[in-house]
């Protein structure tokens, strides 16, 4: 922790950590922006502090003088102290779960779902697929899959937006019969009244 940092080495603008978000979040964040600016294992320990605020930045300034010795026991130190918060992966369990509402837009669900699949714990395609697949509830597009099943996330996706598609090209169509209806009706209202005049 005492080697000097190479000469007009600046650290990246970090977004810092405060404790209030997911650590490993902020350990990944960060060890991808000092790969970025090309940081060794050194430069990497030395800047990690300016990647702190708050509580965060006085635990580090708490370490005893010398307990670092490489970025590895950094991390480690700094998970075990604020493991509390940690982020816990969710398991395929969880993302079953996760269900098309009935008021939900097959769109809506595909950005929920996917926001969900994040969390889960080493989540691989097949397995998304399977999930997503038996968690819709669209009836059309269950149908629509079960005549012609996907093979993969691609296709599923692909088939969702479609679905997507023609229900707003349906939406569309529903509003401009219904405002084409009411002209007709306001149509022949006008003509009763013309025929109502007359009578009198």
């Amino acid at each position: 922790m005492t080697a000097p940092l190479p000469t007009g080495f600046k650290p990246p603008p970090f977004y810092r950590y405060d404790e209030t978000t997911d650590l490993t979040d902020h350990i990944n964040y960060f060890n991808t922006m000092m790969t970025m600016y090309g940081g060794t294992k050194i430069v990497t320990c030395r800047a990690f502090p300016s990647s702190l605020k708050g509580t965060t930045t006085s635990w580090f300034s708490g370490l005893p003088p010398n307990s670092i010795i490489t970025y590895a026991q950094l991390c480690r130190a700094f998970e075990i102290c604020f493991q509390s918060s940690m982020k816990h992966k969710k398991t395929m369990v969880n993302l079953l779960n996760v269900k098309q509402r009935s008021d939900e837009s097959i769109l809506a669900f595909v950005s929920r779902f996917n926001k969900e699949s994040l969390d889960v714990k080493d989540l691989d395609e097949a397995m998304a697929h399977k999930a997503m697949s038996n968690v819709l509830t669209d009836m059309d597009l269950i149908k629509d899959l079960a005549r012609k099943p996907t093979k993969n996330m691609v296709e599923l996706l692909e088939r969702c937006n479609e679905f997507a598609n023609m229900a707003k090209v349906l939406q569309v169509r529903k509003r401009t019969e219904s405002k084409a209806e009411k002209k007709r009706w306001a149509a022949d209202d006008r003509k009763d009244e013309k025929r109502t005049k007359t009578d009198y």
